[in-house]
């Protein structure tokens, strides 16, 4: 029911950032709008300020710029998979540049009863005050809607404390009830970005984003096979969570150099509610 990263042997639901902002509510997230991934192996307060031993991951988003954008995906594949995504961007003058990223996607599974329909639009527009100041607005809506799928139980191994692996049964059995175990997650997030550049080394970077996340994940899953492999215990979990996020971020960056050596030195102010 949400994503989880595993750095260096140390998982983890909560050391995901967009755009260098903090992103830790347990949802699904999308690649559509993303322009990079930008893995990082180590604390997170080397560069974040933050707790995580493992590492983090900072998803960089597409942007209205000056180089226009044409670019289209069409997918297609068993169980019914069907997936669209498009990214369009143009400048309209010298002073104003608009680009708008989408997706759609509806997919069957090869269990029965099991479906994953998702989809997201994210328009964001781009202005130059001057040579020195840019601000980019922007605002997402992002859709993910499935039935969560738990996957088959263990069959008995040869005494108590073992397990004889992945039960033997049709590849498309659903062990629990796929009818009662939908999960969704609703995501509405504007964001504001102000860059001014003082000269080429030196960066003031302030950003605002404010987000509204809903979820509902609800299954019904198998447990532990009884010792004869002849039926399994069924189980149930319900879970609703509404979450509103506002952060303000600012970033001064400053780079030079002491002989042959190359610095960046990034002082942050950070505001949560």
């Amino acid at each position: 029911n949400r994503e989880t990263l595993v750095f260096r042997g140390n998982s983890t639901t909560g050391d995901f950032f967009v755009d260098g902002i903090r992103d830790d509510v347990q949802t699904y997230r999308d690649l559509y709008n993303i322009e990079r991934l930008e893995v990082f192996k180590g604390p997170n307060a080397m560069v974040f300020g933050r707790g995580g031993v493992g590492g983090l991951i900072n998803r960089v988003t597409k942007v209205a710029d000056w180089t226009p954008h044409r670019a289209f995906r069409l997918e297609g594949g068993s169980f019914e998979h069907k997936r669209a995504q498009f990214d369009l961007g143009t400048p309209l003058n010298d002073a104003v540049a608009v680009r708008l990223t989408g997706v759609y996607q509806d997919s069957g599974s090869y269990r029965d009863g099991v479906n994953y329909n998702r989809w997201g639009f994210n328009p964001t527009v781009t202005f130059k005050l001057g040579e020195a100041t840019t601000i980019t607005a922007g605002y997402e809506h992002f859709k993910d809607d499935r039935i969560a799928d738990r996957g088959v139980p263990a069959r008995p191994g040869a005494s108590t404390t073992s397990i004889g692996g992945p039960l033997d049964t049709p590849r498309g059995q659903f062990f629990g009830d796929p009818a009662g175990s939908p999960t969704y997650t609703n995501t509405d997030a504007g964001t504001l970005y102000i860059e001014h550049r003082f000269s080429d080394a030196v960066t003031l970077r302030n950003r605002t984003r404010y987000a509204d996340y809903a979820k509902l994940y609800r299954n019904v899953f198998p447990g532990a096979v009884n010792a004869a492999g002849t039926s399994v215990s069924i189980s149930a979990y319900d879970n609703a969570m509404q979450r509103r996020n506002l952060i303000n971020q600012t970033d001064l960056n400053a780079e030079f150099s002491t002989g042959s050596i190359n610095h960046t030195r990034l002082c942050c102010k950070n505001r949560e509610a």
